[in-house]
């Protein structure tokens, strides 16, 4: 057998304990009334929610001519914009003419650029006999001034169409449904856009997301993470808050708690892949729905040193792999480290430093060995610590932050 160089192929195996963890803050918002106030969406520089409070901008002859506890739970959609910060907001309703008199509306989702809007509305029955369904309609704004509303093409007079969701490219719609051929009472359904604000027949979101149960209230984000909220058999309790990146495979995850409670959980928005944003919730007294803003933050206070606990190393070389089944390979990774007579094997060094691995070759038949076929120095260097400030973080550490992000980003089974 001739000797030549080798090469050898090492697949490093890293496990890093990250002594940090997350808390989530939970606030309530002034939007709120003592009526029903849900489903926010995001409008602008603010909110559109769904809310069957009264006030001055909505008035429906049914109120006028014959007051009923049923026309006081008409639902309105009103926007809001921000002030000072997260929770606090200035009612900015007046003017807004999408809400359709005597009716509900709502609740409502907006294109990225807020030119269009699509909600939920009644559809009053033509047969007496028979009871008014909820379909979509949408309006376009030119020039600060809405279009009257325009049903879309899959509205029924037999079942119901609510919950609109637009995707952030415009391309596709999600919404709650109870057609037929469903997998449970109410599941989510989405129909792609076609031309001229046509939509293709609604196509069932599958059983990943959907169940046997309730699913309502979705949502798409930018990083094509799907939210809903389901009566499932897991729930804490009632309806709770779950997502799932349509794009990959996997489980539906349910959100933690306090965004999820022994209440009613839903209508969960966010801009920033779930670090912040707004939920509804009837938390508060189990009665009325609210809008609560959300904050995860990150928890340094209980930090523990960051630790390797193995140096473990994968080995084989790329010349000498396919040889006669009687040779043998022997690798000597050094005195204290020991020996394996494994074709490819994985070995966790104790130590950092320099370590010189040593391949030779058995001839079972024979018994004779050919020493040192193939050396390998191989540098295993301390690993540096960077410390984490709640504010700041060391410069001369950047580096090694950036390194890690880089070799996270790289790795499909993690998002950064």
């Amino acid at each position: 057998m001739s000797l030549k160089k080798t090469h050898l192929l090492l697949i490093l195996n890293l496990v890093l304990q990250l002594g940090y963890s997350q808390k989530i803050e939970i606030y309530n918002t002034d939007i709120n009334s003592i009526k029903d106030d849900y489903a926010p969406s995001f409008y602008q520089n603010g909110l559109a929610i769904t809310s069957n409070k009264k006030n001055a901008f909505f008035s429906n002859t049914f109120e006028k001519n014959n007051k009923s506890e049923q026309d006081d739970n008409l639902s309105n959609i009103y926007l809001y914009e921000f002030t000072n910060d997260n929770v606090h907001f200035k009612d900015v309703t007046n003017g807004f003419i999408i809400n359709i008199p005597d009716v509900h509306n709502g609740p409502c989702s907006f294109s990225s650029n807020y030119d269009t809007i699509f909600f939920a509305k009644t559809i009053p029955s033509k047969n007496s006999k028979k009871k008014s369904t909820i379909g979509i309609f949408y309006s376009t704004k030119t020039n600060d001034l809405w279009s009257p509303p325009t049903p879309l093409n899959f509205n029924s007079e037999t079942y119901n169409f609510s919950h609109p969701c637009i995707s952030p490219n415009g391309k596709t719609l999600y919404y709650v449904s109870d057609i037929p051929k469903g997998i449970g009472k109410k599941d989510i359904w989405y129909s792609i856009k076609k031309s001229n604000h046509k939509w293709s027949q609604p196509i069932n979101i599958g059983t990943g997301i959907n169940t046997t149960s309730d699913e309502i209230f979705p949502f798409i984000s930018k990083e094509s993470v799907l939210y809903f909220s389901s009566n499932r058999y897991d729930s804490y309790g009632g309806y709770d808050i779950y997502f799932k990146n349509i794009n990959l495979n996997g489980k539906t995850n349910k959100m933690p708690y306090p965004i999820n409670t022994e209440y009613n959980d839903f209508g969960f928005i966010t801009k920033d892949n779930g670090k912040t944003g707004y939920l509804s919730s009837n938390r508060k007294n189990n009665i009325d729905d609210d809008i609560y803003y959300f904050n995860r933050i990150t928890d340094f206070s209980n930090c523990e040193e960051t630790s390797i606990p193995k140096y473990c190393f994968t080995f084989y070389d790329t010349d000498l792999y396919k040889l006669e089944p009687h040779v043998k390979h022997i690798w000597n990774f050094g005195v204290e480290e020991g020996q394996s007579h494994e074709k490819e094997p994985m070995h966790c060094f104790k130590s950092t430093g320099n370590h010189n691995i040593r391949l030779s070759l058995v001839d079972t038949l024979t018994g004779v060995v050919i020493q040192n076929v193939s050396n390998y120095q191989l540098l295993i260097p301390e690993v540096k610590e960077f410390y984490f400030d709640k504010k700041t973080i060391e410069p001369d550490k950047k580096e090694y932050i950036h390194l890690i992000n880089t070799k996270l980003k790289s790795t499909d089974k993690l998002s950064i």
